[in-house]
Order: C-alpha cells, then sequence, then structure tokens
C-alpha cells in the first residue's frame, strides 16, 4: 500500500503557530461586533452635535472612528488581539478627552466608553491586560475628577471626591464582573477547544484504522483471489459472503449465485444426504478434510478435497481443492499397477507352459513315431490296427494343445510383416462366415484408409479365428450378431486408453456380438489360461489367453467391454506400421515349431 503523501497532525492546536493563535475566529467576530456597535454610537453622536450645531468634539470623534477603522482592518488580517489593545486603550483617552473638552450630551456619551473598554478587555484580552487597563480608566476619571473640581460650577472638593470613589467602585465591580465572565467563558471556549481538537485527533485516529482496515482488506482480498484452491466464506449464519476467482471457476456460478446463499448450493442432494456437512462439527475450532464432489451448473461433478473450519468471529472458511487430475492419476497408476501385475502373472504361466509344452512335445514326437512304426506293421484289418489310429488321433489332438501351449508363451517361431488389416479380415470372410454359420449375422466394417500393422499373419488369423469362436459360442441360442471393425483410432481415443502409447498412430480391430456377456468376476479372469465358464468338455480355456499372448507379442492391447446380456465387445489395438518397419523384435531362441513328427 502506498504511504499518504501527508500525515494530519495529531494535535491541531499544538500545531497551530503564533498567527493562528492570534486569529481566534469566535473572539474576532466579538471584536467586529464591538466595533460597529462604537462606531454606530459615535456616529450617532456626531449626527446629534451637527443638529444641535455644536461641533467642538467632532476631531475626537472623528479620531476614534479612525481608530475602529483601523481596529477592523486589524482584526481582518487575524491580529485580533493586537487590535483589541488598540480599541481597549483608545476608549478611555477619548473617553477623558470628550469629559473635558465636550458638552453635556457627549460627556454622557462618553462616560458609557469606560465600560465597554472593560468589556473589551476582559472578553478579548488576558487577565494582566483588563488590570492595566482598569487602572488606567480609574486615572482617567482621576484626571477628569481633578479638572471638573477646579471648573467654576463644576464639582466641589467634597463632590469630586465622592464622584470618583464611585467611578472606581463601578469601574472595579465593572472589571471584576466582565473579568469572571471572559474567564468563564475563556475556560469553557478552552474546554470545546480540547474536546475539538481531541474529535479531531480521533477523527485522525479512526481515519487511520479506516484506510489501515481498507489496506487489510484489499490485501486479504487479493490473496484469497491468488490462491490456487478456491476458498468459500461464510458467515454464522452459514450463508455464503464472499467466494475466489478459483470457486467460482471451480462451481460454474457466477458470484452473485452464490453469495447470500448456504454452502450446500454446491452439492447435490444426495450428495448431503450420504453425508452431510455437519457444520456443528466445527465449533471449537477444529479443522474437518472430507473427499466431495461439487456439482456444477451443467450436472457435472467436480471430485474435491474440502477442508472447513470455523473462525474466532464464529463465520466459517472452506478451502475446496480439485483433484480430479490426482483421481485421474490415481487410477492410472492402479490400471498400470493391474497391468504390470496381470503381464508378469501372464508371463510366469507362459514360461511354465513353454516349458511344460517343450517337453510334452519331446515325448508326443516319440510317441507318434512309434505309433507309425506300429500303425506300418499292423495290418487295417486286425483288431490292434483301429486301436492304434484311437492313439494317434489323440495323440494329434495332444500336438495342437501342445502347439496352443506354445504359442502362449511365446516359444512358437513367429514371423512378422507388415499386413493391412483391412486384408486379413476380408480374405477371412468365408472362413468366419462358416465359422459362425448361418444363423449369425456377420457384419464388417472396414475403413476406407489403408490400416497397415507389423504382424505374423498366421498368428493373427488365429487371433481374428479364436475372438469369433468365442463370440459364437456366446450365443447360446445360435442367433444373433457378430461384427468386425477395422479403422485408425483416434488420437483421444489412444489417450484415454493409454496415455504412454497416445504418442503414435494405432489401428483398432473390434470383434463384438450379441451373446450372453459376462460380468465383472468373469472379465477379471478373462485371459488366464485355462479359465473357461463352457461346459466340461467343450472347451480347453486356452482361446482368449493365446489371444492376449499374441496381442502382446506384437507390442499391442487388449480391451473387453461387456456386460450380463448386453453382448461382449473385445478391442484390439496396435500400432501403425511406418516405412521400413518389419516387426517386433522377437528373440529366436527357446523357439520350436510343431508339426507332425516324422
Amino acid at each position: 500500500m502506498e504511504e499518504q503523501a501527508e500525515r494530519p497532525t495529531a494535535d491541531p492546536v499544538a500545531a497551530s503557530g503564533p498567527a493562528e493563535r492570534g486569529r481566534r475566529p469566535g473572539l474576532a467576530r466579538i471584536l467586529r461586533l464591538l466595533c460597529l456597535s462604537l462606531g454606530a454610537g459615535i456616529v450617532l453622536a456626531l449626527v446629534q452635535n451637527w443638529l444641535r450645531g455644536d461641533l467642538d468634539a467632532a476631531g475626537l470623534l472623528g479620531a476614534e472612528l479612525l481608530v475602529i477603522g483601523l481596529v477592523l482592518r486589524l482584526n481582518h488580517l487575524g491580529l485580533t488581539e493586537p487590535a483589541a489593545r488598540l480599541l481597549a486603550l483608545s476608549l478611555p483617552v477619548v473617553a477623558t478627552a470628550l469629559q473635558l473638552t465636550g458638552t453635556v450630551g457627549l460627556r454622557d456619551v462618553s462616560m458609557l466608553m469606560y465600560p465597554g473598554a472593560m468589556v473589551v478587555a476582559g472578553l478579548l484580552l488576558e487577565r494582566h491586560t483588563l488590570t492595566a487597563l482598569a487602572a488606567l480608566t480609574i486615572a482617567c476619571v482621576a484626571v477628569v475628577t481633578f479638572f471638573e473640581s477646579g471648573r467654576p460650577g463644576g464639582l466641589g472638593s467634597a463632590d469630586a471626591a465622592h464622584y470618583l470613589v464611585d467611578a472606581s467602585i463601578i469601574l472595579a465591580v465593572t472589571a471584576v464582573g466582565v473579568g469572571l465572565v471572559a474567564e468563564h467563558l475563556r475556560r469553557a471556549v478552552e474546554g470545546l477547544r480540547r474536546g475539538e481538537a481531541a474529535l479531531v485527533r480521533a477523527n485522525v485516529a479512526l481515519a487511520e484504522q479506516a484506510e489501515r482496515l481498507r489496506a487489510s482488506e484489499s490485501r486479504y482480498r487479493e490473496l484469497i483471489d491468488l490462491a490456487a484452491d478456491a476458498i468459500v466464506v461464510g458467515d454464522v449464519e452459514g450463508r455464503i459472503v464472499q467466494v475466489n476467482d478459483q470457486a467460482r471457476g471451480l462451481s460454474g456460478y457466477g458470484e452473485e449465485d452464490l453469495v447470500g446463499r448456504t454452502i450446500d448450493v454446491l452439492f447435490s442432494p444426495e450428495e448431503l444426504a450420504r453425508e452431510p456437512l455437519r457444520l456443528d462439527l466445527l465449533q471449537h475450532g477444529q479443522t474437518i478434510v472430507r473427499e466431495r464432489r461439487v456439482r456444477r451448473p451443467d450436472g457435472s461433478a467436480v471430485p474435491v478435497e474440502m477442508s472447513s473450519k470455523r473462525m474466532p468471529d464464529g463465520s466459517y472458511q472452506a478451502i475446496l481443492r480439485d483433484v480430479s487430475e490426482r483421481k485421474r492419476a490415481e487410477a492410472e497408476r492402479a490400471a498400470l499397477e493391474a497391468r504390470l501385475h496381470q503381464s508378469q502373472k501372464m508371463a510366469a504361466i507362459g514360461r511354465l507352459a513353454g516349458g511344460v509344452a517343450h517337453d510334452f512335445n519331446n515325448l508326443l514326437t516319440a510317441i507318434t513315431g512309434s505309433l507309425t512304426l506300429a500303425l506300418r506293421d499292423v495290418p487295417p484289418p486286425a483288431r490292434a490296427h483301429r486301436w492304434l489310429k484311437e492313439v494317434d488321433a489323440a495323440a494329434w489332438r495332444a500336438a495342437t494343445l501342445t502347439r496352443q501351449l506354445l504359442s502362449f508363451g511365446q516359444r512358437q517361431a513367429v514371423a512378422p510383416k507388415v499386413v493391412d488389416l483391412r486384408d486379413l479380415v476380408r480374405d477371412l470372410q468365408p472362413m468366419l462366415a462358416q465359422l459362425v454359420g448361418e444363423r449369425i449375422r456377420l457384419e464388417t466394417v472396414l475403413a476406407p484408409e489403408p490400416c497397415p500393422v507389423s504382424v505374423d499373419r498366421v498368428q493373427f488369423e488365429r487371433v481374428v479365428l479364436n475372438l469369433a469362436a468365442n463370440g459364437r459360442d456366446a450365443m447360446r441360442g445360435g442367433e444373433g450378431a457378430l461384427g468386425v471393425d477395422v479403422r485408425r483410432a483416434p488420437p483421444a481415443q489412444i489417450h484415454a486408453a493409454r496415455p504412454d502409447a497416445a504418442a503414435s498412430p494405432h489401428v483398432a480391430i473390434t470383434v463384438s456380438d450379441t451373446g450372453c456377456g459376462m460380468d465383472a468376476q468373469v472379465q477379471e479372469h478373462l485371459f488366464e489360461p485355462f479359465f473357461t465358464t463352457k461346459a466340461s468338455g467343450e472347451g480347453t480355456g486356452l482361446g482368449l489367453a493365446i489371444v492376449h499372448a499374441a496381442v502382446e507379442q506384437n507390442r499391442g492391447w487388449i480391451e473387453v467391454a461387456s456386460s450380463p446380456g448386453r453382448g461382449a465387445t473385445f478391442r484390439i489395438y496396435l500400432p501403425l506400421a511406418t516405412d521400413g518397419d518389419s516387426g517386433p523384435d522377437v528373440p529366436s531362441e527357446g523357439k520350436e515349431a510343431v508339426g507332425r513328427p516324422a
């Protein structure tokens, strides 16, 4: 906050200089009124004497008018006390001169000037000035009395003494009375001045305090608006009185929509029914932290972490932190951990299955070789030949199972090439139609643009056929629809599925059916080997496990969306092949082909 350029003085009276003290506005007004009254009286006396033809004392009265004019000028310039002294000193002198030289009328008028001088001195001047002026006035009266006692036809000595005593008593009483009244008035004025000064100081202090409060409020509002979290301030009745910019952006409401309403407006009735706000728990100043969902005007919900606390003045403050990104990161981390766990589990099972299949394949080689030699020695008419043929057929079924296990364990040789998935599905259409039968409707949708991927064509044909067979078996009534869709996946779809793979373009192949669907518990174990929901003897439980292994082997991933009674959708994402791409690097060690033993 910028400092004030000029701070008010704490004590205006103390800060005032001599010119200010000499000005004294109230006393200046009194002096001006006295001068005007005296001037009017002198003018009336001059007019009266002029009408009588007696102009002997005109000079003295004119001189006094000049003095009064000078006093008014000094008073106007702010020199009130010097002007009052000049007027008070001039009055007794002029009155004495009029007594000595004037006529009876003027002498009577001049007698009024003596108490007038006392009044001016008492009201406008200090006590010692009043005392000195009273002494001067008595001396003037004594002079007048002395000259009157010696004038023919004037006062006698006894009368003069009596007159002097009476005049002295009158002047003394006037001086004391005026002095007391003036002292009382002066004290009252000083008291009013001190009160006025105190009020000025109080007003200055209040103004400074108000300025500090305004600055503090401004800083507080700036801090609230600069906060990264949404802040809502409520009064003692629980109604919102202030919100910052982040609160308006988070809630989607304007300030006029929030101020004056309770904080319940930020949450849905279902949210409040599940967990009420319970502001009564904040009575003891403790902070309550809860996770909630703020309802926006469009019906969307934003997850927040809400920290609430009641302030010492009875109001409360709530801080709402948007945790959408944290929730999204937690979900992505959980998904990554689940995929890692699933991958590790599948890798361990694959190594076990590959090892078992390798050893079993060696045994099958010896068995099928011996059976071939035995069938040569035993002619068909013999009963043993038929039994040997049954054993040979079982051996080849075992060889098929071994091939599946080797494929799942990624120990079967693959030859990745750049293949357009549209051509692959188009070539498989006759086989797919024969696989699903006539009662199931086959629907294929192929993208207009090329969809090249680097895969082992034979292996991926087996993937598509396995998914089609799985969809056919899910339609237990033998009727429905099986869809196969090939298209390039939009970047937003890839980012939503796997943010870590969103940098490169992908192709999506989708196989959907209208079968019985699966619940969440079945989907958790869907790609595990030997897991099946089919009846005993109808499946080995390796089909989807082989699909999962083949997709992972070709740098892709598979997603499943299904619910009971609503069918299932399997969507495979594979990287779009680029120029010079020949497919994933597959180590040659440990790979072996399964064929009919020689």
